[in-house]
């Protein structure tokens, strides 16, 4: 009976160290997905289209706008000390 209780664990600890290593292979993969959209113009903090994004985005729509002669209105929202409003208030606004 000893033998087949140790034997029980042994298969319960694995299963734990299992299940242990592929949540950390989850959360690798959501943070190097977060460095990829990073790269392509998203922020890490709020997933937002940073400043990059808003030159790719804005560029073909200028050239667009002049070249139809029509006007072009951009709106930009700069939040001093986001990061304090985000941690407060983060899970709330997203």
């Amino acid at each position: 009976m000893a033998f087949r209780d140790a034997l029980t664990q042994a298969v319960c600890d694995k299963e734990r160290v299992i299940q242990e290593l592929l949540l950390q292979q989850s959360i690798a993969k959501q943070a190097s997905q977060r460095c990829r959209n990073s790269s392509r113009g998203q922020s890490l903090l709020t997933g937002l289209n940073n400043r990059r994004a808003f030159y790719e985005i804005a560029g073909p729509v200028w050239s667009t706008g002049l070249r139809n002669n029509r006007d072009v209105s951009v709106i930009l929202l700069d939040i001093d000390h986001f990061k304090v409003l985000n941690d407060n208030y983060g899970q709330l606004l997203w």
